[in-house]
């Protein structure tokens, strides 16, 4: 066992309750507060330096901003939902909205690789070599995927076009 283990041991033993307990304090959930906690500790391990290891107020900021973070996604989903629901009562935003839920149901079914490359295309905006660079392949592999993506999608929307489902 090295001196890292070792002092992440200690550290964990510690200061683990403490840190849940704060994190109880502001969630009043325990089960998101030990998920937190856990992400805390992830990152501790991570940055540990055997020979100078964290104090509790290190973990407790580190914790406060997971907090911080988790807070903004929340406040985002919770728009993001308004305005879905706002959408939904404009009856020709809804046929939108309809269709691009059919859209996502879709890429759901699309093979895992073909699925991601067309995610990081389209929601996160990012260019072939940017993709190729973020997966690790040729920037060939990727443009390969997502003509074999898009050329899928376009089967199953005209699939179900077909069938009387879309449009």
């Amino acid at each position: 066992m090295s001196a890292r283990d070792d002092a992440f041991k200690v550290l964990f033993r510690d200061h683990w309750s403490a840190v849940v307990a704060y994190l109880v304090r502001r969630l009043y959930t325990p089960a998101e507060a030990q998920d937190i906690a856990a992400e805390v500790f992830i990152v501790a391990l991570a940055k540990l330096d055997p020979d100078d290891p964290f104090r509790r107020a290190w973990l407790l900021r580190t914790a406060e901003n997971k907090l911080q973070t988790q807070n903004r996604g929340d406040m985002r989903r919770a728009k993001v939902t308004a305005q879905m629901a706002q959408l939904m009562a404009d009856p020709p935003a809804r046929a939108v909205t309809d269709d691009l839920l059919d859209l996502q149901a879709a890429l759901t079914r699309l093979p895992k690789r073909e699925r991601a490359v067309m995610e990081m295309a389209y929601w996160d905006d990012l260019t072939a070599s940017d993709i190729a660079l973020v997966l690790g392949i040729s920037t060939h592999a990727v443009e390969m995927r997502l003509s074999r993506a898009r050329k899928r999608l376009r089967a199953m929307i005209h699939e179900r076009a077909r069938e009387g489902e879309l449009l």
